[in-house]
């Protein structure tokens, strides 16, 4: 015997894009029943244009855009005084290590700010580790 469950579409997850056109270019998205209410970020992807200075070696670029390893169930965002907003979403991807955070602004729900910090591991020798904060932001494009 097979159970089929039907739900109005209205109860689907709509999707939500927003991009930052600054410096750096951002690129992220959402879903959730409305663009003001999102549940989850499911995409996040930041061009910041950086590189790795060692000194004795050439500058080592960093993969551009950097795409987020979100999980299939994305980031869950939680409502607090500040209003939504995701706190200290991390990952580590081996080579960089993935600290991310955002908030949705008070006067303008349709624009998201926040802070990227992402420490590489230099695959050079004697080179360490590289610490780099990134502010962002972002505004629904649909």
């Amino acid at each position: 015997m097979a159970v089929v469950l039907a739900f109005p579409a209205s109860a689907a997850a709509k999707e939500f894009d927003f991009q930052g056109g600054g410096d750096p270019p951002v690129e992220m998205t959402m879903t959730g029943k409305s663009f003001d209410e999102p549940k989850r970020v499911t995409d996040f992807s930041i061009s910041p244009g950086l590189f790795l200075d060692c000194p004795g070696y050439p500058d080592y670029p960093v993969p551009d855009p950097m795409t987020a390893p979100i999980q299939q169930q994305g980031i869950k965002l939680k409502r607090t005084k500040h209003g939504l907003e995701f706190k200290r979403w991390t990952y580590d991807a081996g080579f960089v290590y993935w600290d991310l955070q955002g908030r949705q602004s008070l006067k303008n729900r349709r624009r998201w700010f926040g802070l990227f910090y992402p420490l590489f591991q230099d695959p050079r020798p004697d080179c360490g580790t590289r610490l780099f904060r990134i502010p962002w932001e972002a505004k629904l494009t649909k």
